[in-house]
Formats: C-alpha cells, sequence, structure tokens
C-alpha cells in the first residue's frame, strides 16, 4: 500500500507539472490516492476527493463521471465524523450516477455509507436499514471479494435494529 501511494503520488505531481494544478488528469489522480486513503487516513482520503470534486465541477460537464468522487468524498465524511455533509454528498452521487453504469462495482459500498450516514446522522432509519440490506444484496452477487463486505454490512445489520 506504501509503494501504490508513493506511486499515486508521483502520478499526482508528474499531472499538476504537465496539467496544471486545475486539470482533470489531476482530479483522476486524487481520485486513486483518496480511495487508497480511505481505510488508513480518512482525512486525508477527504481532502483528495474534495479537491477532485472541486476540479472536476470546474473543468467537465457533471455527469456519471463525477459519482465516483462524490462517493468516496462521502464516505470520508462519514468517516471522519460528519454524517450529514455524507448524507448530502452520497444522495448528490446517486442522483448523479443515475442509470450509468459508470464504476458501478462502487455502487453497494455507496449504498452502505449512505445507510450508515443517515443512521449516524438520526436521519430515517427504515431507509438505511433497507439500504444496507440492498448493499449486503449486490455484495453477495457479486461474490469473490466482495464477499466479506456483505458479512461487514450483516454485522452491522444486527446491530442496528
Amino acid at each position: 500500500l506504501d509503494e501504490s501511494r508513493a506511486s499515486f503520488e508521483r502520478a499526482l505531481a508528474i499531472s499538476e507539472r504537465v496539467y496544471g494544478p486545475d486539470d482533470v488528469q489531476v482530479a483522476k489522480a486524487l481520485r486513486k490516492i483518496g480511495y487508497l486513503a480511505l481505510d488508513r487516513d480518512p482525512k486525508a482520503a477527504r481532502d483528495a476527493f474534495a479537491r477532485a470534486v472541486k476540479i472536476f465541477e470546474a473543468k467537465t460537464r457533471v455527469g456519471p463521471d463525477l459519482a465516483p468522487l462524490l462517493s468516496g468524498l462521502g464516505e470520508a465524511q462519514l468517516m471522519t465524523g460528519d454524517p450529514a455533509s455524507a448524507v448530502k454528498t452520497l444522495e448528490r452521487a446517486f442522483v448523479v450516477w443515475g442509470d450509468s453504469k459508470v464504476s458501478q462495482h462502487l455502487l453497494p459500498t455507496a449504498r452502505f455509507a449512505l445507510a450508515r450516514s443517515l443512521w449516524e446522522s438520526n436521519g430515517d432509519r427504515a431507509r438505511a436499514k433497507r439500504l444496507a440490506d440492498e448493499a449486503r444484496a449486490e455484495f453477495l452477487a457479486n461474490k469473490g471479494p466482495w464477499l466479506p463486505k456483505a458479512d461487514e454490512v450483516a454485522a452491522w445489520l444486527k446491530t442496528h435494529r
């Protein structure tokens, strides 16, 4: 992971130097840094995703390619103790995603993050449980490396009745 992070940071530095600090290529490098940092340094992930979203919104037409950035930002907001902001960001991610197939593998993760954000912000808890159930079903359908995530959702559901 440390080697991957170092590679992504080199890619970011090169992208900034070649394209400028506000280019979409920079946002793409920040996305990779953000997802890699989520488990180890949620604040760094939040900062990377926030910058990437800002760049992407300024430089492109808002569309489904923005959704993975918003999803990552929402998850990082939740992990850094701001579930209310996470709800807004994740809700926006789903609107932007629409029916697109872009980064569809991230949908169950985003759904589970939204469920937890709703719960932690004292939002609609019935909806939170439905979203978690949907995320678990999607993780189970995807099989392979996603099965531990299905177990994580199941454990969450047992303690959030």
